[in-house]
C-alpha cells in the first residue's frame, strides 16, 4: 500500500489533512534500464506511430463504410470506387496498428506497472474482451476486402459492422486509461461491483476526441491519395481529394469542439495548467492548435490550387506535429492525474545502455521492414488504384 498523504515526495498533505491509505501496489522493484526521460521519449514516439496507425484503421473504416451506403443509395461509381480503395487498405492498417501498439503499451508498463495493472484487473471480462472485439471486427475487414463482389451491397453492412465492433476497443482503453489515474475510485468499484468508469465526467469526451481525430486523420490520407491520383486520373483524383480535404476540415472543426468539452471535463487543477498555469502545457496546447489552423488552411489552399501537392503535403506536416504535440499534452494531463501519488523521476535508474542501444536499433531496423512492406504492398496493388 501507498499513503499518497504521507510521503512528501508524492504528493504530501493531502488538502483536508485526512491520511488516505489506498490500494496502490509499489513500483516493480526492478530498476529502470534507461533514464526516465529517455523512456518517456520512447513511449510518445511509439505511441504517434500506434495512434497514426490506428487512426487509419478505424476512421479509415468509418469512410469506407459512408462512401458504401452512399455509393449504393445512388449508385455513385466514385464512392463505390474510393470505397473498394479504402477496404483493400484497411486490414493493412489494422495490423500496422496491433503490431506498432506493442511498444508503448510496453513502456506504459514500465512507468507505470502497478496502476495499468490495477485497472485493467478492475475492468474484467471487457479488457479480456478486446481482443475478440479485435478478432471480430479483423475478420470483417477482411472479409469486406477479399469477399467485394461477392458481397455486392451488403457490403455495406458487413464494414459497418466491423466498424462497430473495433470502435468497443478504444471504448475499453479509454476507460482502462482514465481508471488508471484515479486509483480513489478503485474501492468503490470493487463494491459495487463496477467494471467501468463511466462516474469519470471526462470518459465520453475522451472517447469522441479520439474517434473524431480518427476520422480527421484518415481523410487526410484520402486526401493524399487524391493528389497521388491527379496525375492519371484528373477528375477523379480532384474529386477524392476534395472528399478526403472535406472529412478532414469538418472531423478537425468538429474536434475544437469535442476538444473544448474534453478540457474542461478534467479537474480543475488539471484543466488549469493549459489555460495559463503552466507556460509550458499552455504553449504545447496552443502550438497544436494553431498548426491544426494551419493544416486546414494549407488542405483548402491545395483543393484549390492548379498545383496543389506543395501545399497539401504542408498540410499533412503541420497535422503530425499537432498530433505528436496532443501525445505530449497527453503525457502531461497523465502526470498530473498521477501527482499526488506517484513520480515516474522518483523511480531508481540503473541504465543499461547495450540493452537500449539493441532496442533502438531493433526499432529503426523494424520500422524499415515495415515502410519495405508498405512500398510492396502499393506496389503490388497499383493496378487496383488506377
Amino acid at each position: 500500500m501507498i499513503d499518497p498523504a504521507g510521503r512528501s515526495g508524492y504528493g504530501g498533505a493531502l488538502a483536508n489533512a485526512v491520511i488516505l491509505q489506498l490500494p496502490i501496489p509499489a513500483p516493480d522493484p526492478i530498476p529502470l534500464p534507461a533514464p526516465v526521460w529517455l523512456l518517456k521519449f520512447l513511449l510518445l514516439f511509439t505511441f504517434v506511430l500506434h495512434i497514426l496507425a490506428m487512426n487509419l484503421a478505424l476512421g479509415g473504416g468509418v469512410l469506407a463504410a459512408v462512401n458504401h451506403w452512399r455509393g449504393r443509395k445512388k449508385k455513385s461509381s466514385p464512392h463505390r470506387r474510393l470505397a473498394r480503395t479504402l477496404g483493400e487498405q484497411l486490414p493493412v492498417a489494422l495490423a500496422l496498428t496491433i503490431t506498432l501498439g506493442i511498444a508503448p503499451l510496453l513502456f506504459v508498463q514500465v512507468l507505470y506497472g502497478q496502476f495499468f495493472y490495477t485497472s485493467s484487473i478492475l475492468l474484467g471480462w471487457w479488457w479480456l474482451g478486446t481482443l475478440g472485439f479485435l478478432l471480430v471486427g479483423y475478420y470483417g475487414y477482411y472479409w469486406y476486402n477479399f469477399r467485394w463482389e461477392k458481397l455486392g451491397d451488403r457490403g455495406a453492412w458487413v464494414i459497418t459492422a466491423s466498424v462497430l465492433v473495433l470502435s468497443a476497443i478504444p471504448a475499453i482503453f479509454t476507460h482502462n486509461v482514465t481508471l488508471m489515474l484515479q486509483p480513489e475510485r478503485w474501492q468503490a468499484m470493487v463494491a459495487q461491483g463496477l467494471h467501468g468508469n463511466w462516474s469519470d465526467p471526462a470518459v465520453l469526451p475522451r472517447y469522441l476526441h479520439f474517434l473524431t481525430a480518427a476520422v480527421a486523420v484518415a481523410g487526410l490520407s484520402v486526401f493524399l491519395y487524391g493528389l497521388a491520383t491527379r496525375g492519371r486520373e484528373a477528375e477523379y483524383g480532384r474529386w477524392v481529394q476534395r472528399t478526403g480535404g472535406a472529412w478532414f476540415i469538418g472531423a478537425t472543426l468538429v474536434q475544437y469542439g469535442v476538444g473544448v468539452w474534453f478540457l474542461l471535463s478534467l479537474p480543475r487543477n488539471i484543466w488549469t495548467l493549459f489555460l495559463g498555469e503552466r507556460a509550458s502545457a499552455t504553449a504545447v496546447l496552443l502550438t497544436a492548435i494553431f498548426l491544426s489552423l494551419v493544416a486546414i488552411i494549407l488542405v483548402l489552399v491545395s483543393m484549390m490550387a492548379a498545383r496543389p501537392t506543395l501545399p497539401g503535403l504542408g498540410g499533412v506536416v503541420a497535422l503530425m506535429g499537432t498530433v505528436s504535440l496532443m501525445a505530449v499534452a497527453r503525457d502531461i494531463v497523465r502526470d498530473a492525474y498521477l501527482a499526488p501519488y506517484f513520480r515516474a523521476s522518483d523511480l531508481a535508474v540503473v541504465p543499461q545502455w547495450s540493452v537500449v542501444l539493441l532496442f533502438v536499433a531493433l526499432l529503426v531496423a523494424g520500422l524499415g521492414v515495415v515502410g519495405y512492406l508498405l512500398r510492396m504492398v502499393y506496389r503490388g496493388r497499383g493496378a487496383s488504384y488506377a
